[in-house]
């Protein structure tokens, strides 16, 4: 069984999910994703660890340009992702992009050390709800600074001795 571990966090948790994964998948071989920065840091079996070409966040809107990678041209049985802040935005671009990796299963890995199966309508939840939060806080936003401007604007247009 091939695995895949998107690397997202910090080494004592990444090594609590390659437990975890041996514990629940005896014949498993674990492939890491890993920042190319950060890859070298792993040590062990540096061909089992896939280093990620791109500059800055882990993002399924990079998968197009990854095409021609090992990364997207293999499938695996299992893409795991270990999270520590399942509501932060890095946790929704890490999630795309497992979406955007073949595998057979997606399975996140908490802190705990919990494997937990998920599949697309998790992945449809989650941008729904992060599409929510961010029209309710444009919508906030218009709402709260509409007042401020008339204000500003009326009181600019009284000190021109227009009212």
């Amino acid at each position: 069984m091939d695995v895949l571990i998107i690397k997202s966090t910090h080494l004592e948790h990444l090594d609590l999910v390659q437990k975890r994964i041996k514990e629940r998948f005896l014949e498993a071989t674990i492939y890491i994703l890993a920042h190319q920065h950060g890859a070298k840091s792993l040590g062990g079996n540096q061909d089992l660890i896939i280093p990620y070409k791109k500059k800055g966040d882990f993002s399924i809107f990079k998968l197009k340009a990854l095409r021609n990678e090992e990364i997207i041209k293999r499938g695996f049985d299992l893409v795991v992702i270990p999270f520590s802040n399942e509501s932060g935005a890095g946790y929704l671009n890490v999630i795309s992009l497992a979406f955007g990796i073949k595998g057979m299963i997606r399975m996140s890995c908490n802190m705990d050390g919990r494997l937990k199966r998920i599949g697309y309508g998790y992945l449809v939840k989650r941008l729904l709800i992060a599409t929510l939060i961010s029209l309710f806080a444009t919508i906030g936003t218009v709402i709260l600074t509409l007042p401020i401007l008339l204000f500003i604007g009326y009181r600019i247009k009284r000190s021109n001795g227009g009212v």
